[in-house]
């Protein structure tokens, strides 16, 4: 009678290491590319969610004949300011009220009132939205923007994003909404050559260079240059009139 023999020996101690790193491998691949997956998914949803309030804001300028305004929120009061020299930017979800976060639902509110939108818009996570009206005839006009995760940082922004403020911001300033930004670059009036060339000229800084040239079309020197051609993650739609 022909007997079977049977092994008893378990796993050695290599074995059970390769087996684990194998697994803690795998584990690892899936978390990023669900993380990358996720990050993807709110770009996604910012660029579409600006894409409905840039239209919003478009059908209002029709109607009203201008955009929802900037507005000043300092002690908690909401009034109009369209000298506003700051963007507005809504508050992090469970962070205490700012007055760039009322200012922005202050902004986005008009819409909400007439109709245009159901409520006020809030960022899937990440940066959160941003909003400036820099006024009729300007080369920017009504601003909505925030900043992408996913995006490579460039100096033209993703496709349909719009820059309206030419070398602005600097190579490797930060520039993005809600990073914080960086002191990298930017510009202002010449004080020196003010309309000598037939309109204002601007001092622009990028880094460690200083040029002059033509200020972008409606540009005043106290309003904030968001979104400029700055290396950044922004993402900024514009709706001139």
């Amino acid at each position: 009678m022909k007997k079977t023999l049977r092994s008893n020996r378990g796993f050695t101690l290599i074995e059970l290491l390769v087996v684990i790193s194998i697994i803690s491998l795998v584990a690892s691949l899936t978390f990023a590319n669900i993380t990358s997956a996720r990050t993807k998914a709110l770009d996604t949803r910012k660029k579409a969610d600006l894409t409905t309030i840039r239209t919003a804001i478009q059908s209002y300028t029709l109607d009203k004949g201008r955009a929802p305004n900037n507005y000043d929120c300092t002690g908690g009061t909401c009034v109009v300011n369209n000298a506003r020299t700051t963007i507005a930017i809504e508050d992090a979800p469970g962070a205490a009220a700012t007055e760039s976060g009322q200012a922005y639902n202050a902004a986005m509110q008009e819409l909400v009132t007439n109709k245009y939108l159901p409520a006020v818009p809030r960022s899937p996570g990440g940066a959160g939205y941003a909003y400036y009206n820099y006024g009729s005839g300007t080369s920017a006009g009504a601003v909505i923007a925030t900043s992408l995760d996913a995006e490579v940082a460039s100096e033209k922004g993703a496709t349909g994003s719009c820059r309206p403020f030419p070398g602005a911001g600097g190579s490797g300033s930060g520039g993005e909404i809600g990073g914080g930004g960086g002191g990298g670059g930017g510009f202002e009036l010449d004080p020196l050559d003010p309309g000598e060339l037939g309109g204002d000229i601007c001092l622009y800084f990028d880094g460690d260079v200083l040029y002059e040239g033509p200020c972008p079309l409606g540009f005043d020197s106290d309003a904030p240059n968001i979104c400029s051609a700055s290396l950044s993650k922004d993402f900024c739609l514009c709706s001139t009139y």
